[in-house]
């Protein structure tokens, strides 16, 4: 971070140099230079969040991107709360009974965690599917909030793709589902869930490392393609001036064949020699261009065996 906001980042050598601004993280990895908020992330050069507030829609006077509604004095950021699970799912009805098995990711505000689960459900229809469901859950603090027991319904249906809608309930939080995926028939239903969630596997933090890694990476691999095609291009160049001195050289055989059926003379024997000289010097510059090709080939298969 650059200018007056690094100073002051700076200013009386505080002890915790991680949490400052309204006793937020500050992450400085790759030269970020953002607060960790809960829900988002400040840029203090700016005084800008760099994502849109997750309750812009109840505050429709106030800019998406505000902080504290800009009162940076005597305001503290208020931010949304939520969850929200992806996950592959297979669900069946036959008759009245049904179930349901999910498997997937749950997100919060501490990052990414695995989460499966089960129910039993009854209703009416028929109907087997397997695809995807993403739930949504507008005001759940935290993840911990879906372990236990809890309720769905909806209703879902199709010939060979299916759509489907639904509300969850865990722990006194409602959410809202929408699934698809392929299968076939029609089903409503109600029912009653399980739920297991495991420990934070990756947070935000080590998310958006991994993402520019991946990013880097992309851009490493980019320029490892740039690299090969200028190498080919190089090679190309040299081949074709490999061929141009080994139509020459043949040329300045062909006039040194003809010079020596002439009678001998002073003036033949220099037009041979300087002949010959020519033909001494493009061997002695096609040995280099061979070289240099080799030596081409060669980078370009240690830029080709490179791994990230």
């Amino acid at each position: 971070m650059e200018g007056i906001s690094s100073k002051a980042l700076t200013f009386g050598d505080p002890e915790n140099k991680k949490n400052k601004f309204q006793n937020q993280e500050f992450d400085d990895v790759f030269d970020i230079d953002y607060y960790e908020f809960k829900y988002r992330e400040h840029d203090p050069q700016i005084g800008r969040f760099i994502q849109i507030d997750p309750l812009a829609n109840k505050y429709p006077y106030n800019s998406t991107y505000a902080f504290s509604e800009n009162k940076v004095i005597n305001g503290i950021e208020l931010e949304g709360l939520e969850v929200v699970q992806v996950a592959g799912t297979f669900d069946w009805m036959t008759g009245f009974l049904g179930g349901e098995f999910s498997l997937g990711f749950a997100f919060d505000k501490s990052g990414v965690h695995i989460y499966g689960s089960t129910g039993v459900r009854i209703g009416f229809g028929e109907m087997m599917g397997f695809g995807g469901i993403a739930t949504y859950y507008p005001n759940m603090p935290s993840t911990a909030e879906l372990e236990g027991f809890g309720w769905d319904a909806g209703v879902s249906g199709g010939f060979l793709g299916y759509f489907g809608a639904g509300v969850a309930h865990s722990n006194g939080y409602y959410g809202y589902s929408v699934t698809a995926g392929f299968g076939l028939g029609v089903q409503s239903y109600v029912g009653g869930t399980i739920t297991g969630v495991s420990k934070t596997l990756l947070t935000w933090k080590e998310l958006r490392v991994i993402m520019q890694l991946s990013t880097a990476a992309d851009a490493l691999s980019e320029l490892k393609s740039e690299a090969i095609g200028i190498l080919d291009k190089a090679i190309a160049f040299h081949n074709e001036q490999i061929t141009s001195f080994k139509n020459q050289i043949a040329e300045l055989d062909k006039t040194i064949d003809g010079l020596k059926k002439e009678e001998y003379s002073e003036s033949q024997q220099k037009k041979i020699m300087k002949a010959a000289e020519k033909i001494n010097n493009y061997g002695q510059i096609l040995d280099i261009l061979v070289s240099d090709i080799k030596s081409i080939q060669d980078y370009k298969k240690k830029i080709i065996d490179f791994r990230f």
